[in-house]
């Protein structure tokens, strides 16, 4: 038993990065995170949390923000002038003349490569949206996986915990049953064994709970 739990320690610690031959002790099962009581809010708080939508998003916000601008390339350019000129020694003119203007610069025949442009930027912008959804659709996929994953190793924990102290306690029946000679040594021996054999199967059980509780944290987009 001591053997099995060393080796489920340095597994545990080589899981986390850990020299493994790091002490610790395992504590009691916490409570279910928030995200663990509904698969929508898990998969709520995965989007918000993971940097592979944030990135593919700022890509798909880019891409449209570049066909906006293809766009404008239709829009004429215009622009204003003004000029003011004094001519005091010239009789015969003005003395003072001001001019207001409106310039207007405008390509109509480009033979269709604005259009052309702008097409592509659409379909940039497309393939931009394809992205986003098929990352967050893979996303959905881990948190859902994840999360079945925990909801099974905590009603198996909990199962192998209710046998575990079943066995305790017909531990502590026979062990009384035995001191009033009502059972031979050989009936106590086997009940340790069992005992034995219920509490390994515990802590494998907390292992199990612990790698699917680190792995549906890490789907959620958590350090």
């Amino acid at each position: 038993m001591q053997d099995t739990l060393a080796d489920q320690k340095e597994t545990l610690n080589r899981l986390l990065g850990r020299d493994l031959l790091a002490e610790f002790t395992v504590e009691m099962v916490p409570d279910s995170l928030p995200e663990e009581s509904s698969l929508q809010e898990a998969r709520k708080s995965a989007i918000e949390m993971r940097p592979e939508i944030k990135a593919e998003t700022i890509k798909k916000e880019q891409a449209a923000l570049e066909t906006k601008i293809e766009k404008t390339r239709y829009i004429p350019d215009v622009s204003l002038q003004a000029n003011y000129l004094t001519a005091p020694n010239i009789s015969f003119l003005p003395q003072n003349v001001g001019a207001v203007g409106v310039l207007l610069s405008w390509q109509p025949w480009d033979w269709g490569q604005k259009r052309h442009n702008i097409a592509q930027k659409v379909d940039s912008e497309k393939q931009a949206q394809l992205s986003v959804d098929n990352v967050r659709e893979q996303i959905f996929q881990e948190v859902d996986s994840a999360y079945r994953r925990l909801r099974e190793a905590r009603e198996l924990l909990t199962a192998a915990q209710a046998a575990r102290d079943a066995e305790a306690e017909k531990l502590r029946n026979q062990m009384d049953a035995y001191s009033h000679q009502a059972i031979v040594l050989s009936d106590l021996l086997q009940q340790q064994s069992s005992v034995a054999s219920a509490e390994d199967q515990y802590r494998q059980g907390l292992l199990a709970f612990w790698r699917a509780r680190a792995d549906f944290e890490r789907a959620l987009g958590e350090e």
